[in-house]
């Protein structure tokens, strides 16, 4: 996040400041899923709407049941 790396793990928040240049990258051989909280649109909604939608299998499916 803006020029510095931190690790996250299982249970951890991680919070960017508004206007805030981040990526993520998954280090692990399982999968990793996040749940994005935002408080100001600036076009996410739209970045999303556009993106590549990935289809769900029956592990997510179960994922998402359990929440």
């Amino acid at each position: 996040m803006d020029g510095t790396t931190l690790e996250a793990s299982t249970g951890d928040s991680v919070v960017v400041p508004e206007g805030g240049l981040h990526d993520f990258e998954n280090l692990g051989p399982d999968r990793v899923y996040l749940l994005t909280v935002v408080s100001t649109d600036d076009g996410f909604a739209d970045t999303l709407r556009h993106g590549i939608p990935t289809p769900l299998d029956a592990e997510d499916l179960a994922v998402l049941r359990s929440l």
